[in-house]
């Protein structure tokens, strides 16, 4: 994951194993990108709009305003993305990736927007 500043933590290292072991799984990456913002986009069209519990946590308020205007996007199940995939794994790329999301927010989006 392309990241503008540096930035790093346990999360974003679970983040991270969760993106590779979801990559794993789809042959491709799955969050790709040409900038910062085309990447966020590609993030948000598979886990959805953050609540607002995620939105408290960004301090940012460029970040945040720019979060809260986008359109509402639902979360792509995870089995519709990896048909294939054994069901035994999902639970995995739901921990990974989704429980970490605000780790995400505070370390993508508050240092790229």
């Amino acid at each position: 994951m392309h990241m503008k500043y540096n930035f790093s933590s346990s999360a974003v290292d679970i983040w991270s194993v969760g993106c590779i072991l979801a990559e794993m799984l789809a042959n491709r990456p799955l969050f790709p990108g040409k900038h910062y913002l085309d990447q966020l986009n590609h993030i948000l069209n598979i886990l959805g709009s953050p609540t607002p519990d995620d939105l408290t946590c960004i301090i940012n308020e460029k970040a945040r305003s720019y979060l809260q205007a986008l359109p509402f996007k639902p979360t792509i199940p995870w089995p519709r993305l990896f048909p294939k995939a054994d069901a035994k794994g999902m639970p995995w790329i739901d921990t990974l990736l989704g429980t970490s999301i605000n780790a995400l927010y505070i370390g993508f989006i508050c240092s790229s927007v």
